[in-house]
């Protein structure tokens, strides 16, 4: 399997996982899931969990 490969598939899981943990913390726990930039307080959607995995994720595939 190719670095790049493994890397689409380490992103692809990375995003599920997110999906799923936003999934079970906010809908079914009744959690609020809240970010505080200064004088302000914004809701986390399930687009924004999935997107900040996409960005924090792909870095250099090490062995």
């Amino acid at each position: 399997m190719s670095k790049r490969t493994r890397r689409f598939l380490v992103v692809i899981g990375a995003s599920v996982a997110a999906l799923v943990i936003w999934v079970l913390a906010v809908p079914l726990a009744g959690v609020d899931v809240t970010v505080q930039p200064p004088e302000s307080q914004l809701a986390v959607g399930p687009i924004a969990a999935v997107s900040t995995a996409v960005v924090l994720v792909p870095g250099p595939v090490r062995r």
